[in-house]
């Protein structure tokens, strides 16, 4: 009998793990190949000089790539990254803007977080040692990207 109960709080454990988010890998987490904590050096070898630089202050500038492509950089390494249209920048995944939203959780799993903005769904996933990979979604479709550097 003793055997019976540890087997089934055995299959309980397991049946709530595998329901449970998990943390993605950084390897996971990149759009159009650049992730947190790529180097200045870097994205400008992939995609050359930005269209426009704000520099906001001496250690903190933030990169745009036509209307659509985002990073800032802090102290030369990416803290901040962001796909806002369907411009073939995806994850590593093969996930981008403009595709189904249901692709996100077939892809990733369960998100750590979710909740609802200005009409918009958002699915957040916590990434091992970097910081967080979000979805933002309207209606059905990923609408926006973001990868942000956990602070500190």
């Amino acid at each position: 009998m003793r055997t019976i109960i540890i087997a089934a709080l055995m299959m309980l454990m397991l049946t709530v793990e595998c329901g449970a988010s998990k943390v993605l890998g950084e390897d996971r987490a990149a759009i159009g190949g650049i992730a947190i904590g790529s180097k200045v050096e870097y994205v400008e070898s992939i995609y050359g000089a930005p269209d426009k630089i704000l520099e906001s202050d001496a250690r903190t500038v933030e990169w745009y790539y036509g209307e659509t492509f985002q990073i800032r950089f802090t102290d030369g390494r990416a803290v901040f990254v962001c796909s806002s249209a369907n411009n073939g920048l995806n994850t590593p995944d093969d996930v981008g803007v403009g595709m189904k939203g249901r692709l996100i959780k077939k892809v990733f799993g369960r998100p750590s977080e979710k909740f609802k903005f200005d009409r918009r769904k958002v699915y957040v996933y916590d990434v091992k040692g970097a910081g967080q990979m979000m979805f933002v979604l309207n209606g059905d479709w990923i609408t926006e990207i973001r990868l942000t550097a956990t602070e500190g």
